[in-house]
């Protein structure tokens, strides 16, 4: 696990409304890729963690405002993690990045469909020119 607080730097101290982001299995070349709208300077800390350290306890921490992982990693999938993330009652957004997809909008839909009421949004990997585009 990999965790990155601002506080650390002296920007802002953690407190009760400090936003944080989960990174799961993020491969590392999607890191430097992804738009500054997500990994922008609001969040107070990102914690990368695998799959299997997604916790309960971890997810009820109301304080976690977004998920994010990749389509599809040799542990898990965007369809299991919604699922999960639903079971637990997750009421921030999940954000699912992938290499460009022929049909990322029907993608999309059904990540959002397996876990109803939950956010989801697709960011695709432009290989071209190696940055994420919205769906």
């Amino acid at each position: 696990m990999t965790s990155t607080t601002r506080d650390q730097t002296g920007s802002r101290p953690l407190g009760r409304t400090a936003r944080r982001l989960i990174a799961v299995e993020l491969p590392d070349g999607y890191r430097g890729a992804l738009p500054r709208r997500i990994l922008d300077s609001s969040y107070d800390q990102i914690e990368h963690l695998s799959f299997r350290d997604l916790s309960p306890e971890l997810i009820a921490d109301r304080r976690v405002d977004t998920v994010l992982a990749p389509l599809l990693t040799k542990t898990f999938d965007a369809v299991e993690l919604a699922e999960y993330l639903a079971t637990q009652a997750f009421e921030g957004m999940l954000i699912i990045a992938s290499e460009v997809l022929p049909n990322a909008k029907l993608v999309q839909r059904e990540i959002a469909r397996s876990a109803p009421g939950l956010n989801v949004e697709l960011f695709q990997l432009n290989q071209n020119a190696q940055d994420l585009r919205e769906v």
